[in-house]
């Protein structure tokens, strides 16, 4: 809401209540972003040294204008050891919704501490231009820019494109999560679903 007064203010003052609304508009907005819907039996923090921790994600879309991003944890052995999906409103384009799963994918590492990962997923365009730090897009270049800070604090990451078949468990999940409620959703175990499946 702008209120105006009658009274003259310099530019200097105008320009810093300004910014200080801007701000503030900011902090609500990043405020109200939700975290990843998350299950998983990881500890809040890892050990950096933490060997073989592999994450993959995948992303899907519904008819009905929202989409759904799945991730899912594996450790050296190919164990599911947590997973995770995000719901968002109003946005159904795979292409977007592909690196926004690549995005809370890798934030959800730096959040846990998990510093050396290898980074999977099936779409070969948004891995290529990971892997070539490639941020020219025009509907994505902003996301990818996000994502590159994120991986440049990280220990090692080995990035890598893998099929469809080999990314089956993320791949479940954003689909699964495309069909619960948001109440559902809000408290739903993806880790454990995932692995009564045996997937």
């Amino acid at each position: 809401m702008v209120v105006f007064q009658f009274k003259q203010l310099s530019l200097d003052v105008l320009a810093h209540q300004w910014s200080h609304q801007v701000k503030e508009v900011e902090q609500a907005l990043l405020s109200s972003t939700p975290e990843p819907r998350l299950s998983a039996s990881l500890p809040v923090q890892v050990s950096i040294a933490t060997p073989g921790i592999r994450v993959t994600f995948d992303a899907a879309t519904s008819n009905c204008g929202f989409g759904t991003v799945g991730f899912v944890f594996f450790d050296s052995i190919g164990g599911v050891i947590g997973a995770g999906a995000r719901r968002y409103e109003a946005i159904s384009d795979p292409y977007v919704l592909e690196d926004l799963g690549s995005r809370d994918c890798i934030l959800d590492c730096c959040r846990r501490g998990l510093r050396s990962i290898s980074f999977c997923g099936d779409a070969k365009l948004i891995i290529d231009k990971c892997v070539a730090r490639d941020a020219a897009d025009n509907k994505i270049g902003a996301l990818l820019q996000e994502i590159f800070l994120l991986l440049d604090g990280m220990d090692v990451v080995d990035i890598q494109f893998i099929g469809r078949i080999r990314n089956r468990a993320a791949h479940c999940v954003a689909r699964h999560a495309l069909l619960l409620s948001p109440q559902l959703f809000a408290r739903f175990d993806f880790c454990s679903w995932l692995r009564s499946r045996g997937i």
